[in-house]
């Protein structure tokens, strides 16, 4: 009896880490006006997690703000008020992103083995369609960590991408759910 209770024991220790999940939201804000709705979006993913690591990137031209305390996360986000919108840099985006997530992951990985990764990307559903963020921002993101193949998604990632929603409707919006939809996207609108 003793021994199965040490079995046990160990087992549960052992499975406690590997679904641990890594948590990075990415904000655009170049164009949306409704600071408060972008807010909302990234509280309501935080609130969803309670237990989980997040790291919030918010794109700010070659000085993106950085948010890792999501104890102080309603007092950071208003920093979203202050920024002066502007398109981002596609490749510094994504190389500031990959350096984010190596740092965040290989602290990680010292506990555990396997590294399972929600992607948060909130967006405005027009620009995003307009300036290719697909393919420049997320598809490179996945490519250069290994997450994506002829296959889709590796099973460690889910991407989740948040658009809002502007005067675009009809075709564009047919044209966005077809352009994410293909690529395993989940999509939400705000």
């Amino acid at each position: 009896m003793k021994n199965l209770l040490i079995i046990w024991v160990f087992v549960c220790l052992s499975f406690s880490g590997l679904h641990a999940r890594t948590n990075i939201i990415y904000v655009d804000r170049s164009n949306i006006s409704d600071v408060k709705s972008l807010i909302t979006v990234v509280e309501k993913i935080v609130q969803e997690k309670p237990n989980e690591d997040f790291l919030v990137y918010i794109s700010n031209d070659m000085y993106p703000v950085i948010l890792t305390d999501m104890n102080l996360l309603s007092r950071d986000l208003e920093v979203l008020f202050k920024i002066t919108p502007s398109a981002p840099l596609n490749l510094f985006e994504v190389d500031s992103l990959n350096a984010l997530i190596n740092s965040k992951l290989q602290k990680q990985n010292d506990a555990e083995l396997n590294e399972k990764v929600n992607l948060f990307f909130i967006l405005d559903g027009e620009h995003a369609i307009n300036s290719n963020q697909t393919k420049y921002l997320i598809q490179r993101l996945l490519l250069i960590n290994g997450w994506t193949n002829k296959e889709g998604l590796s099973d460690n990632v889910i991407v989740s991408a948040y658009f809002k929603q502007g005067g675009y409707q009809g075709v564009k919006m047919i044209e966005l759910k077809e352009l994410y939809n293909d690529k395993e996207y989940e999509i939400n609108l705000f």
